[in-house]
């Protein structure tokens, strides 16, 4: 579904007008964490011109029924009452209908999209959007990875500096960039 009219006008305003999106010419990799990893997603989804996203721990859809948001409704980091406090910010007046630009589980069709890599953090209430969102890729014919960290929680870049986990994770990422990018020299 395409984006709604006055989103899908800021959104291409940004990034067909932009000077700094008008100074990155060529292939694009995105990457994003949490709120970032939604931004990446919905950016992929409406330009040709992305050869790869990797998203970390990324809302991705609208279903708080799905199982990560029940088992991880009190989690250290982010609880499911942070993510309806900041869904609320978000979406003054309430989340749009069928908007791609907005939820990027929306979307009609995912065999557009470029290879993606997702890390999720185990104790996290968004955890099942990513699985989610690698369904959906994966049965499109999308090249797709998918990481859960076991022990991490929401935000764990933030501990990459004193924790192993969070360092080891984080040295996945930069290894699974380099091979996104080394796809587009592939192709």
């Amino acid at each position: 579904m395409r984006p709604s009219q006055g989103r899908r006008t800021k959104l291409h305003q940004f990034l067909g007008h932009d000077p700094v999106a008008q100074a990155i010419v060529g292939p694009k990799l995105l990457a994003g964490d949490s709120a970032g990893a939604n931004l990446a997603a919905s950016v992929s989804a409406t330009r040709d011109d992305i050869i790869g996203q990797m998203l970390i721990y990324g809302s991705f859809g609208r279903d708080h029924t799905l199982p990560s948001y029940a088992r991880h409704a009190f989690a250290p980091m982010l609880t499911l009452a942070d993510m309806e406090f900041y869904g609320a910010m978000r979406f003054d007046g309430g989340m749009p209908a069928r908007d791609v630009t907005a939820v990027p589980l929306d979307a009609e069709a995912f065999g557009d999209l470029p290879p993606t890599v997702l890390f999720s953090a185990e104790a996290d209430p968004l955890a099942s959007d990513s699985v989610e969102y690698a369904a959906r890729l994966a049965e499109a014919g999308v090249p797709v990875e998918l990481t859960e960290e076991p022990g991490m929680v929401h935000g764990y870049l933030r501990a990459r500096h004193m924790s192993k986990g969070a360092r080891a994770s984080f040295a996945r990422m930069i290894k699974a960039l380099e091979g996104l990018a080394a796809q587009d020299g592939d192709q």
